[in-house]
């Protein structure tokens, strides 16, 4: 629990400093992290508008969530991929936060930040004590040694469910960032009816992707009697 605590403040303290960033200084980050109008297309049955530059991000960040075991070192490849994402929602904030009063601005930087540093910490196993990511590296291992073939190779073995909590972990903060970029860029505010209610919605993510990295941890642990990991 003291890396939650730890971690959760950590979050909170970064979020807060972000939120404090004139619209200056973020200007940098609009103009080359913004894409434009570039990507949005019109779908004339449908009389809608989509975003396929968010759509195509989507589609590799599933592909990523999926085959991540299979990637060596995946975890800093994750962490520059969901740091650019952020640049991108980040961009798009500093857009639409322009013409609101300053509370109110620095009330959606301190939400989408929260969003970012949360996911980070929680797919990156800050949470849990790291102990995810040599799942990838035994799962390979009986794959070439044909265990996974056994009859009760996923009763006995925590190798494929690490893996797949893991692959939900990277999957999650990548999809939040990604469909708030989509929603702000094609509507031109964040994703809610105001800022109380986004404000409650991005706490409510946070602790899901905390519950996820420390309690599925957990679960696993008393599942497969994983004695040799702590959290």
């Amino acid at each position: 629990m003291m890396d939650v605590a730890l971690y959760s403040f950590l979050a909170i303290l970064l979020s807060i400093c972000i939120s404090f960033l004139p619209k200056k200084a973020l200007k940098p980050i609009t103009s080359v992290f913004s894409f434009g109008k570039n990507g949005l297309r019109k779908m004339r049955r449908r009389r809608d508008t989509t975003d396929t530059v968010a759509n195509v991000c989507l589609g590799i960040a599933l592909l990523f969530s999926l085959f991540h075991w299979l990637i060596p070192a995946s975890f800093i490849i994750y962490g520059i991929l969901l740091l650019i994402s952020f640049l991108c929602v980040l961009a798009w904030t500093n857009k639409i936060s322009a013409k609101m009063d300053r509370v109110h601005r620095m009330l959606v930087l301190f939400d989408v930040s929260m969003m970012f540093f949360f996911g980070l910490f929680s797919a990156l196993g800050c949470f849990n004590g790291f102990v995810t990511f040599d799942s990838a590296s035994v799962l390979r291992q009986d794959i070439a040694g044909g265990k996974v073939f056994e009859v009760l190779y996923f009763l006995h073995s925590f190798a494929p469910m690490m893996v797949l909590l893991q692959g939900i972990l990277y999957m999650l903060p990548m999809y939040c960032m990604w469909a708030q970029f989509k929603y702000m860029r094609l509507e031109n505010t964040y994703k809610s009816r105001n800022i109380g209610l986004f404000t409650i919605k991005i706490l409510f993510i946070c602790l899901v992707m905390v519950a996820l990295s420390y309690g599925g941890i957990e679960v696993l642990n008393w599942a497969y009697y994983i004695d040799h990991v702590e959290v």
